[in-house]
């Protein structure tokens, strides 16, 4: 597993009178971590998604991907499996480098598109779901240009137990990218884990303009460690919470002041302010 870097962790905990979101059966709790470095490795119990380079350009219909996961897609024409970019409609999601030199990712991903389209008999949500044949609690991603707009429902038996957004993400992050940003610094890999349940369907939406980009799939039955503080205990979204924002780079920045004004030295007033941003 590659190191995962210690940002701002956000906690949300349910008060104990909070109703549950409609539709919502229970409500399991998911840890949301992300890395600067990209996600676990194949083993372990981490199984890749990679998405055929044939498939690109498939926006509707039921696709099998492995033996134990298949997709089905309802986008318009041009979202789906996508590859590459195409003005107003997606962009690849940024996998690393640096401000002034970001990396793509070149491979196919997923495109969800518009909140609806027309698929030929009416106007119709803008889905893309996966189908797992056996319960799970990890899922991780390259989530592209982050729109607060993007939503991922997880599903058991047929049940909404918890709901991720883009606005979650960016909290959790503590972004200062813009909404939607296709530069560095809008892309994060996640790490998702139900650390109260399990999962047996994950649903794509997007409820804003274009689009909703996802990349670089895993997923698995046993939860994918992120090490404190880089990750969150957040209980799915529909139920009341309190926020508490613990900021450990400026704890430590603190700290580090005190050694320093201690010992006669000026500390470095940029430290540990810059946002936390994908690298390969």
């Amino acid at each position: 597993m590659p190191h995962l870097p210690r940002p701002t962790a956000i906690i949300l905990l349910a008060l104990s009178a909070a109703p549950l979101a409609p539709g919502l059966a229970h409500a399991d709790v998911f840890d949301i971590g992300f890395s600067e470095t990209g996600l676990p490795g194949a083993g372990a119990g981490v199984n890749l998604l990679s998405l055929p380079q044939g498939d690109v350009g498939l926006s509707s219909g039921t696709v099998s991907l492995t033996s134990g996961l298949s997709m089905t897609l309802a986008t318009a024409p041009g979202q789906g499996i996508v590859q590459g970019n195409s003005t107003n409609n997606y962009a690849e999601p940024v996998s690393g480098g640096t401000v002034a030199n970001p990396q793509y990712y070149t491979a196919p991903y997923l495109s969800v598109g518009n909140a609806t389209y027309n698929n030929g008999t009416g106007t119709v949500p803008s889905t893309i779901t996966l189908n797992f044949t056996s319960p799970e609690k990890y899922l991780g991603a390259l989530w592209g240009s982050v729109d607060t707009t993007n939503t991922i429902q997880f599903y058991s038996n047929g049940a909404l137990v918890g709901t991720v957004t883009g606005s979650t993400l960016q909290q959790t992050t503590g972004s200062t990218a813009a909404n939607g940003s296709q530069a560095f610094g809008g892309s994060y890999y996640t790490l998702l884990n139900d650390s109260t349940g399990t999962f047996d369907t994950v649903v794509l939406t997007n409820t804003g303009t274009p689009s909703f980009e996802i990349a670089n799939l895993q997923y698995s039955a046993n939860e994918v460690t992120v090490p404190e503080p880089s990750s969150l205990a957040l209980l799915a979204t529909g139920l009341i919470g309190l926020l508490i924002v613990r900021r450990r780079r400026a704890v430590a920045d603190g700290e580090s002041a005190r050694e320093a004004s201690k010992a006669g030295l000026r500390p470095d007033p940029q430290r540990g302010h810059a946002p936390l941003i994908p690298q390969t």
